[in-house]
């Protein structure tokens, strides 16, 4: 999210879902070029991401689960931007939590069902 400069607790990630979009383009690509090379390991990236997604910025769990993080996630349902140093609930452009949500989940399309960082389970914010 700090692109190429450094935030003051190091450097940070806003969501992963251009990232995982990102890696379904390119599967979507090798399979419409049959490259079949090209979408499996897309395809892998794309697991690891989503992967990566569930345990990083949703916090019901996961990383979050230790002591030191209940109180963030206690008052938050995902993380907006993971820092070096750091977790927010806030994105670049605002503070609602709609928003920490959207940024994972935009754009809605075929490569993850229920979101990037969704599953079989739904889930909701207030």
């Amino acid at each position: 999210a700090s692109g190429l400069f450094e935030l003051a607790d190091g450097k940070a990630q806003e969501s992963i879902s251009e990232a995982a979009h990102a890696y379904y383009g390119a599967a979507l690509w090798g399979a419409e070029t049959n490259d079949p090379e090209l979408r499996d390991f897309s395809r892998l990236l794309l697991a690891l991401e989503a992967r990566a997604g569930r345990t990083y910025w949703r916090v019901d769990g996961g990383a979050y689960a230790e002591k030191s993080f209940k109180p963030f996630a206690a008052a938050n349902v995902v993380v907006a931007v993971v820092g070096a140093l750091d977790l927010s609930a806030t994105t670049w452009f605002g503070a609602a939590a709609a928003y920490s949500v959207l940024v994972n989940f935009l754009p809605f399309s075929a490569a993850a069902p229920g979101g990037v960082l969704g599953g079989e389970e739904t889930f909701a914010f207030a």
